[in-house]
């Protein structure tokens, strides 16, 4: 069960870059098909040549930034989206357990007809 990888970042600091990184190494491995990045701020070049370097075709890549906000600009990238499921990527949120454990999670939220599960911004647990 393969998913893809989606985002609508704005990389505007050498920390922001930094922090990118360490969170795509926690995860890179999981079963991937495609990753779908809108690359925005003054760090989006080096961003991109970063993932361009770890992903090679696996990545399409946009530099959207319109006056008319991130939402829309994310509603123009999200048709090229090709499966079943995505992991919308928060760029300095990380993956506390194995790339097996997030795949288990795709598996089984496809076998139980999931459409959600929220990983992060658990609101105290609220959510």
């Amino acid at each position: 069960m393969s998913f893809t990888i989606f985002s609508n970042f704005r990389i505007n600091s050498e920390e922001n870059f930094i922090r990118m990184k360490d969170s795509y190494n926690s995860f890179k491995n999981a079963d991937i098909k495609e990753w779908i990045i809108n690359f925005r701020g003054s760090y989006k070049l080096e961003a991109m040549k970063f993932l361009e370097d770890e992903l090679g075709e696996k990545l399409t890549k946009f530099e959207l930034n319109s006056n008319k906000g991130w939402f829309y600009d994310t509603k123009k990238i999200y048709n090229y989206i090709s499966t079943d499921y995505l992991l919308y990527w928060i760029e300095d949120h990380y993956c506390i357990c194995d790339s097996n454990k997030l795949n288990s999670v795709v598996s089984e939220m496809k076998k139980n007809n999931l459409d959600y599960l929220g990983y992060s911004w658990f609101g105290l647990g609220t959510f």
